[in-house]
């Protein structure tokens, strides 16, 4: 391999695993107040939660369904160039359900200034998830195992992204590719990442639904009846996303050498 090559390769390879560093716990958030989910003080869901999770369900499947749209802008004349335009304008798009906010702003202690439905969940580490105490107390506990799902799910798919289109990436850091092309990758990314995040959350959600419907926690031998609250939320409040964050976390120690370790290697050789 010429020297050349292999510099313009390792310049591509540190873009992307820069990329991935930032990326791969994209949307997760270092918060103080921030409590491991584990530590969640939260209470079991009942027959009388069943009308909010319902509530909270769709309000997630359209969620889900505005980044599809988001994900259809891309690599159009006018679509994102960059993960926060991606973000940006699926906060534009997403009209949240008012009866989520009002629900989480009863917790007990709600304070605005720290509290935010845009800052409910974080993944500080591989495999780990926090969460905002005051999202803990006023859902139950199958709404926060659904949250926890979908925050632990974005981690793989956002590295699966990245190794999708590492060729790709590296023909764009070469200036092979055109702009508009290589300036969706990321978006695309994490729009992919977001829906099948959003799936997997509300796939579990829907099936505790399910299992309250054929069984009563507090009677196993009855069956949860309820009345369903509309489907169509009170007009005129909108809500901004409640599991994605807006700021990367911190890399674990020691992660950044490790990428960069395993990509030089690649290009090589074991030998060094």
């Amino acid at each position: 391999m010429k020297h050349g090559t292999a510099r313009r390769l390792r310049a591509a390879g540190a873009a992307l695993l820069a990329s991935v560093a930032c990326a791969a716990l994209a949307g997760a958030q270092t918060t103080e107040h921030f409590v491991p989910s584990d530590e969640c003080m939260t209470d079991e869901c009942t027959c009388a939660d069943a009308p909010m999770m319902e509530v909270y369900l769709r309000n997630q499947q359209q969620a889900r369904d505005t980044w599809i749209s988001v994900r259809e802008d891309l690599f159009t004349s006018n679509g994102p160039q960059s993960m926060e335009e991606a973000k940006d304008l699926f906060e534009m798009r997403f009209m949240g359900d008012s009866r989520v906010s009002k629900q989480f702003m009863s917790c007990n202690g709600y304070d605005p200034n720290i509290n935010s439905l845009t800052q409910i969940a974080a993944v500080p580490g591989i495999g780990q998830a926090s969460l905002d105490p005051c999202f803990c107390d006023a859902f139950c506990k199958d709404i926060i195992d659904a949250t926890v799902i979908h925050e632990l799910t974005h981690g793989p798919t956002l590295l699966a992204g990245f190794a999708n289109v590492i060729n790709f990436k590296v023909g764009c850091k070469a200036g092979v590719l055109p702009d508009d092309f290589c300036n969706s990758l990321d978006p695309m990314i994490l729009a992919d990442s977001e829906i099948i995040s959003y799936t997997f959350g509300n796939a579990d959600l829907a099936e505790s639904i399910e299992d309250l419907r054929e069984s009563d926690p507090a009677d196993p031998e009855m069956e949860c009846t309820w009345e369903p609250l509309p489907e169509t939320p009170p007009a005129g409040s909108r809500v901004l996303p409640p599991l994605s964050g807006t700021q990367p976390a911190p890399l674990p120690a020691g992660l950044w050498d490790r990428f960069t370790l395993l990509f030089d290697r690649f290009l090589n050789g074991a030998g060094g």
